[in-house]
C-alpha cells in the first residue's frame, strides 16, 4: 500500500472511530450556513445560538425547515 492509500485509509478509520465528550461549557454557532453538495439553497442560513452544557435544548420548526440539519452540525 503507497503513502497516499495508507493516509486515506487512516483518515477513514479516524473519522468512523466514535469518541466520547464532555461538554463542560456550552456549543456555540455564529452565523452558521450549510447546504448540501446537490442543492443550491442552504439547508441552514446565518444561523446563530447557544446551547449551554446541561441545559436541555428543543429545535422546532416545520418541515423541511433544517431542524435535523441544525441537530447534525451540533453533534458534529
Amino acid at each position: 500500500m503507497d503513502i497516499k492509500a495508507r493516509s486515506e485509509a487512516e483518515a477513514e478509520r479516524e473519522i468512523a472511530r466514535p469518541r466520547d465528550v464532555t461538554l463542560r461549557r456550552r456549543v456555540e454557532l455564529r452565523d452558521v450556513s450549510f447546504s448540501y453538495a446537490a442543492d443550491t439553497q442552504s439547508a441552514v442560513e446565518h444561523i446563530s445560538l447557544t446551547v449551554d452544557a446541561g441545559k436541555m435544548t428543543a429545535i422546532v420548526g416545520t418541515s423541511g425547515a433544517g431542524k435535523s440539519t441544525l441537530a447534525d452540525l451540533i453533534m458534529g
